[in-house]
């Protein structure tokens, strides 16, 4: 059975592994090539987190509905 992760695409670039050094996120285990995601080879971090997790973590908790039951 061959190794099919020379063609996976996981990163949000669309372009599959190819033997190319990745990185994987902390958070969401998404991997993502290094030179997306501008690290050096020389300076990888232990923890990483994606864009998107990076985002996410930006953004305020969603706000219950207006007109919500909360008494």
């Amino acid at each position: 059975m061959g190794d099919d992760s020379w063609d996976l695409i996981t990163c949000y670039c669309q372009k599959p592994f190819a033997g190319r050094p990745m990185i994987e996120c902390s958070c969401c285990a998404t991997w993502i090539h290094l030179s997306c995601a501008k690290i050096k080879k020389t300076n990888v971090p232990d923890i990483f987190f994606c864009q998107k997790c990076k985002e996410g973590a930006r953004k305020p908790p969603p706000q219950p509905p207006r007109g919500s039951a909360e008494a």
